[in-house]
């Protein structure tokens, strides 16, 4: 089974931690690393246009991009900022989009983005 976006999120800042990386090369070692069948990574949205796995991966980019956890150096690529790194070295467990009601940046903890009713926190669950 295929994660969700925000399950995916941690392990694709580590796969881009390493270095510079593309979607179709972090889909690869993501799913050798769940375990995923063929038939899964080959699921497609029902729209049919792109595959479930790499969508997932592009949400969870999006929304770390937007905390600024990941950087887009050229088209189609991206890559861990030192913000990123930071927060690998704090060993989090997980990461969590909630809603939230306030578009703002949370001061009081560096790994928490809110915007558009959604809030970014990283944490053990």
């Amino acid at each position: 089974m295929i994660p969700d976006y925000q399950t995916l999120m941690l392990p694709v800042l580590r796969l881009a931690a390493t270095g510079e990386t593309r979607v179709a090369d972090v889909s690869e070692r993501v799913a050798d690393n769940l375990g995923l069948t063929q038939a899964e990574r080959d699921e497609l949205l029902p729209s049919g246009r792109q595959r479930l796995l790499h969508n997932r991966i592009h949400w969870a980019k999006f929304y770390m991009s937007k905390a600024g956890l990941i950087a887009s150096p050229a088209r189609g690529r991206f890559v861990a900022t030192d913000k990123g790194k930071a927060l690998l070295a704090t060993s989090p467990a997980c990461a969590r989009i909630q809603r939230h009601s306030q578009i703002r940046w949370d001061q009081t903890s560096p790994w928490r983005w809110h915007r558009g009713h959604r809030q970014l926190r990283w944490g053990s669950s």
